[in-house]
């Protein structure tokens, strides 16, 4: 009697059942059409010359505001520090910092990369454009950090989910959410134009698969134990006898 969701295109939408077994209704299905995926914000910093020398040696800094809470980041260029060196250097810290910031280093071809920064969150409040800004610290020593890695550039703005259930239009921050408390539904494509995704429950195959197997592995390994007291166990017989005897009633 276990039933499973399922989605009439997987490649839009993504479902689970997480609602009471009980209250499960194998009719019950919804119509889903996805207008636009949530994003995140990117920035995109300059693509420098990987062997070049950054900037000169010492401390820096540069701030970064994430939903409203500001984060400041120190850190030092040594002697004979590259570019990359730099840029590989603060991918790190930011990543270990964990604020709510993923940074890489994306290689344009073999001399040039550049830092990227993205956030980890989706969606956009309303009367906002952005979910970070990175800035120079004005009373840093060596300051214009921000402005030499042009990590402040937004490469890709934030926006929500919008997409229609049954018909009726819908905004999520974030291609994840839930329906009613009984579907788990991930977003992952735009549907084609007048296209919805049907949502709906199905019989488990795989569990009615998996439980045939366990009852006659169960079985099997009953009628084993039974012969391997033959010898030693007279009615051994006699259980391997009754036994066959009843599976045979149910042939068919």
């Amino acid at each position: 009697n276990r039933k499973i969701a399922y989605t009439s295109d997987s490649s839009v939408v993504d479902a689970k059942f997480i609602g009471d077994i009980a209250g499960q209704n194998e009719d019950e299905s919804f119509e889903i059409s996805v207008e636009q995926l949530a994003e995140s914000q990117i920035n995109t910093g300059y693509y420098l010359k990987k062997d070049s020398m950054a900037m000169p040696t010492g401390s820096y800094s540069f701030d970064v505001t994430i939903n409203n809470t500001g984060y400041e980041f120190q850190f030092n260029i040594n002697p004979g520090e590259t570019n990359f060196d730099l840029q590989n250097k603060l991918a790190r810290l930011i990543n270990n910092a964990n604020v709510g910031l993923k940074a890489n280093v994306k290689e344009y071809d073999a001399e040039n990369a550049a830092l990227l920064l993205e956030s980890t969150a989706t969606g956009i409040d309303l009367g906002h454009s952005t979910l970070f800004d990175v800035s120079d610290v004005s009373d840093s020593k060596h300051g214009n950090i921000v402005s030499y890695l042009g990590i402040n550039e937004i490469s890709r703005y934030p926006q929500n989910a919008n997409f229609t259930l049954n018909g009726e239009k819908r905004v999520s921050y974030s291609n994840h959410f839930t329906i009613e408390g009984k579907y788990d539904i991930t977003l992952k494509g735009v549907s084609g134009e007048d296209q919805n995704t049907t949502v709906g429950l199905k019989p488990d195959v795989e569990s009615l698969t998996e439980n045939v197997h366990r009852f006659v592995g169960g079985y099997n390994d009953f009628i084993r134990a039974a012969n391997e007291y033959r010898s030693s166990q007279p009615k051994s017989n006699q259980l391997i006898h009754e036994m066959s005897r009843i599976s045979s009633l149910y042939n068919n």
